[in-house]
């Protein structure tokens, strides 16, 4: 059964990249991992030139470009 909040929203995957729409404004980022037992990405954001996780299900926080 697929999550009814996250259903809405493409995920993203290895090598996409991310527009970041959380409060953060971090910008577009590129998925560099992905980590199944945690359920993070590993993105890397060039505007900061650096890396952060983000939670992989889609809520809405990012979109894939």
């Amino acid at each position: 059964m697929k999550d009814p909040f996250t259903a809405m929203y493409r995920h993203a995957k290895l090598q996409d990249w991310i527009k970041d729409m959380s409060k953060q404004k971090r910008g577009v980022g590129f998925v560099r991992s992905i980590s199944t037992e945690t359920g993070g990405m590993n993105v890397w954001w060039p505007k900061s030139g650096k890396a952060g996780w983000v939670i992989l299900k889609n809520h809405g926080h990012y979109r894939v470009i």
